[in-house]
């Protein structure tokens, strides 16, 4: 069951907030902030929504490698939590793909990120909506919110070639 899971989690940011003060000065960088990517693809919203699953993901992008400790065997299903090899531990929180919309919270010791996926059809395919709502929980957090919002658009065109290329790979 999730829920023992996701009460450590929480524990665990708890101890972590009590570690250092989170409230910033006001010259200090910011500890939150929200980074929005938007891509489209010519697949059905069902099919693009599927290529943001993390076996998927780790198809189209050969960096990620999702080590599954739920469910096994392995599957892009709501409720997967995995590790990557960076340290993060990944919830795929809701991941519906007849609605277009996935949900990740993704925890690290720097950071906590709702990254919140929507995929809409329209009249040539599908736009998705990526969503990163991050938090610094530290100097190094707030370091990886300004390498973010800086790469932004970089993010955006590797994601658009790279899942682009898998959809039109996996055409059914």
């Amino acid at each position: 069951m999730l829920l023992p899971f996701l009460r450590n989690v929480v524990f665990a940011l708890a101890g972590a907030a009590s570690l250092g003060s989170l409230a910033a000065a006001a010259d200090d960088p910011p500890r939150h902030g929200t980074v929005v990517l938007t891509l489209h693809f010519s697949a059905p919203v069902a099919r693009t929504t599927a290529a943001f699953g993390p076996l998927a993901e780790a198809v189209w992008s050969p960096d990620f490698s999702p080590a599954f400790v739920f469910p096994q065997p392995a599957a892009d299903v709501a409720g997967a939590v995995f590790r990557t090899p960076d340290g993060k531990l990944w919830l795929l929180h809701d991941f519906d793909i007849a609605s277009g919309y996935a949900q990740y919270v993704i925890t690290g010791k720097s950071e906590l990120v709702t990254l919140s996926i929507r995929a809409t059809p329209d009249a040539s395919g599908t736009a998705v909506t990526m969503t990163y709502d991050i938090t610094a929980l530290d100097d190094r957090g707030t370091a990886h919110l300004a390498k973010v919002r800086a790469h932004a658009a970089a993010m955006s065109a590797g994601m658009q070639e790279a899942i682009g290329a898998y959809l039109t790979k996996h055409a059914n």
